[in-house]
């Protein structure tokens, strides 16, 4: 009877073990490095063209301006009925792989433009002056007119970079998001006839 007391009292132990063990494997998912990429998983099956079309209605866009030349960005919009859209920061090691294959979109028929979410002048600046990417970048305005970044938490609320919108009659129609979204991009563009196929 002992010995059964016993053997009960271990499988009580070892099966709250257990239900720790899978509490913790669980939580694990959303904290710490593997819970950030669970996370980052999650907002991009959150992250729908639907999604970047409501955030892209509730910009101020009379905030945003060219960071080389001045002109508003609502003014750019309003002159050209289609343009690629690219969400990117110099700090980002993804963006900075998927820059190098965007050098394509300079045969487009329609502009790039790019909407960057550097936190830091210096670190921009050098980045651009050594990648020499093609697209002109918005930055936002405070109001005396002095540029400034905006993290993609604020105002903007894009929520996961990179990203590539294509916006067509003042709507988003398509985005395409990260690295593997940067690979899909070209074809589509093809297919609809915003990119010369390659020989």
């Amino acid at each position: 009877m002992c010995m059964e007391n016993d053997m009960q009292k271990i499988a009580a132990k070892a099966a709250t073990h257990i239900a720790v063990a899978v509490l913790f494997l669980f939580l694990g998912m959303f904290i710490g490095p593997r819970g950030t990429n669970a996370q980052a998983q999650l907002k991009k099956w959150r992250y729908t063209t639907a999604t970047a079309q409501k955030l892209y209605r509730a910009w101020d866009k009379d905030t945003l301006f060219f960071e080389a030349g001045g002109e508003p960005f609502s003014e750019f919009a309003s002159q050209h009925d289609t343009f690629i859209l690219y969400n990117w920061a110099s700090w980002c090691p993804h963006c900075k792989n998927v820059n190098a294959a965007l050098g394509r979109l300079q045969s487009a028929p329609v502009p790039t433009v790019a909407l960057t979410f550097d936190t830091d002048w210096d670190a921009y600046r050098s980045y651009r002056d050594s990648a020499r990417p093609f697209w002109r970048d918005l930055v936002q305005h405070d109001a005396d007119g002095t540029a400034v970044f905006t993290p993609r938490e604020q105002e903007f609320n894009v929520p996961l970079i990179p990203s590539v919108w294509i916006v067509s009659g003042g709507v988003v129609k398509k985005i395409f998001v990260g690295e593997a979204g940067g690979a899909k991009l070209f074809p589509w563009l093809e297919r609809h006839g915003l990119l010369p196929a390659q020989p």
